[in-house]
């Protein structure tokens, strides 16, 4: 089992942003508490580079996983194969339909593998955007 997984932080998001769920640390990323709050806090990531203009895979995905510490032009690829979407769509993450694949696309670069149901990846996405900007999806 990754890392991710174990952590319930498929995101595998980094100490500092203290989303809602969070039980503590392993060292270098968050641990939470169940794999709902780590996939929520995935969305509530991406929907808060999106309120800061950045708003195309490519851009997304440079903040999500920067240069620095990532294989960046490789994991755009691949969540860019994964969703259907080019590199320079713009995406509104507000819809549902492009929240949820863009999620999943993340876990899987992230962890290898997505072993969560469509159903969950929904209603965390959901919970983000009714909690981040009062959406209801």
């Amino acid at each position: 089992m990754t890392r991710g997984l174990r952590n319930n932080n498929p995101g595998n998001i980094r100490p500092g942003q203290h989303f809602r769920g969070e039980i503590g640390t392993d060292g270098g990323y968050v641990v939470f508490g169940t794999a709902f709050d780590g996939i929520r806090a995935i969305a509530v990531d991406l929907l808060t580079k999106m309120e800061h203009a950045v708003d195309t895979v490519a851009e997304i995905v440079t903040r999500y996983a920067p240069p620095a510490e990532n294989d960046t032009k490789a994991y755009i690829a691949a969540v860019c194969h994964d969703t259907g979407f080019k590199c320079d769509d713009i995406l509104n993450l507000n819809h549902p339909e492009q929240l949820q694949p863009l999620v999943r696309a993340i876990i899987l670069h992230e962890c290898g593998s997505c072993p969560y149901t469509s159903d969950l990846i929904a209603k965390a996405c959901a919970d983000a955007l009714q909690s981040a900007f009062g959406v209801t999806a």
